[in-house]
């Protein structure tokens, strides 16, 4: 509702060097009730706008978002 107070929880739920999904869990900062999930997919591009494997294309990228998966 207009005014609650909300705690926004995210986590990435899968990632595969090319898409990347991530989950959202909105929470009442007061009542600590869940108020809503719902995930997002993303993929990465270059500048023309087609799609780019980070694994393949950036891999030092890649490397850092697996490290970051791990913990």
């Amino acid at each position: 509702h207009f005014g609650d107070t909300v705690i926004i929880k995210c986590e990435v739920v899968k990632y595969n060097g090319i898409r990347m999904e991530i989950e959202y869990t909105i929470c009442d900062k007061e009542a600590e009730e869940i108020r809503c999930i719902g995930k997002t997919s993303h993929c990465f591009l270059n500048k023309e706008g087609k799609i780019v494997s980070l694994k393949k294309d950036y891999p030092d990228m890649h490397q850092k978002i697996k490290i970051m998966l791990e913990k």
